[in-house]
């Protein structure tokens, strides 16, 4: 385990993995659980996670989810978390925040309540920004990017070599049998780096 200063600074984008190590199970499911508890809007399960396991895909069908800019490092990496986001993240979105509101989550000292949720928050915010589509969209990209990105930062105090990456994923809806509505976002390979971790540099950042 490593300190999170640490696990922010050594993340490289690893492209050369070992094919030959498999990565242990549980080591997965900490990514997963990383990602499940990323912070988000209304309580809601914006992102969905598709793990796929690269023995257990044809060569036919890895062939049609690559890209440009994804291709040897596919063939390499032992896992692949296909991200989506969902967009019917405010189905739901009442009996949640209801839900914080009994928990004392969304405290009454902050103008929260049953009514509150109803008559605001969830009539003026939640709903409108729902039926937009660019706002959708917008929540969609933010909330699932959390989530992601806390599984990828998991990833590397696991010790394992993770990278985000594009993808076919007109493909991969026919390769893995998602929901017609879910909307690709990244895939993400893992796997244990074939060289050391830090090798590649940080890439170069300009100040914010």
């Amino acid at each position: 385990m490593m300190e999170y200063k640490q696990v922010v600074g050594d993340r490289r984008t690893i492209r050369f993995f070992d094919p030959n190590i498999q990565v242990e199970p549980e080591k997965i499911q900490v990514m997963l659980e990383a990602a499940n508890r990323s912070s988000r809007a209304v309580n809601a399960d914006f992102v969905k996670a598709v793990v796929c396991y690269r023995d257990e895909i044809s060569d036919e069908d890895r062939e049609q989810l690559k890209t440009p800019t994804t291709t040897v490092a596919l063939d390499l990496a032992p896992v692949a978390i296909f991200w989506y986001g969902d967009p019917t993240f405010a189905e739901g979105a009442q009996d949640r925040l209801k839900q914080l509101v009994d928990l004392g989550a969304l405290a009454v000292t902050h103008g929260w309540s049953h009514a509150y949720v109803d008559d605001v928050a969830y009539k003026q915010t939640v709903a409108p920004m729902a039926e937009d589509k660019m706002a959708s969209m917008w929540a969609i990209s933010v909330e699932s990017g959390l989530a992601i990105d806390q599984a990828l930062l998991a990833g590397v105090d696991e010790g394992l070599g993770v990278g985000l990456h594009s993808c076919n994923f007109a493909a991969a809806k026919e390769v893995l049998k998602v929901p017609d509505h879910w909307v690709g976002m990244w895939v993400m390979l893992v796997g244990y780096p074939a060289e050391d971790p830090k090798a590649g540099g940080q890439r170069p950042r300009r100040p914010l």
